[in-house]
């Protein structure tokens, strides 16, 4: 990373996990990195409710959130007639970090993979990323 440390504070970020804990640890990275426009989301069906209305700049989901799996979301996200939201990056988290899991997870269209436990400094470095080098788009 050369120049200018990104700022994040003009971003929005949609938060998708069933598990509570894990929202707010998540929150208190995103608020600590200026990060003030949040929403926590339990479900998959509520994210897609909600996505339009709070229109998202990066999206950070569990791969396994209550009433749909997080790669159907994912790949409900990708295949919307909705550009903003069929290009939004996505940040998949899980607790096993096999590759087959890996693979699966960038072929349904996620932008990167993080390991759960989370912290900071993985998190930050992901973002960054996605921010600074966006990858590009393959319809296929």
């Amino acid at each position: 990373m050369t120049g200018a440390p990104v700022s994040f504070t003009q971003f929005a970020v949609m938060i998708v996990d069933d598990n509570r804990h894990m929202r707010s640890l998540l929150c208190s990275i995103m608020r600590a990195l200026g990060i003030n426009k949040i929403k926590e989301i339990g479900n998959g069906e509520s994210a897609l409710a909600d996505i339009s209305a709070f229109e998202p700049d990066i999206m950070i989901k569990d791969w396994h959130i209550e009433l749909m799996d997080g790669t159907t979301l994912v790949k409900t996200l990708r295949h919307s007639s909705v550009d903003t939201i069929r290009y939004l990056p996505i940040i998949m988290l899980s607790g096993h970090s096999d590759t087959v899991r890996v693979r699966e997870a960038r072929d349904c269209g996620v932008h990167d993979f993080l390991t759960k436990p989370v912290s900071a400094k993985p998190l930050l470095a992901r973002l960054t990323k996605i921010i600074e080098h966006p990858p590009p788009f393959i319809k296929t």
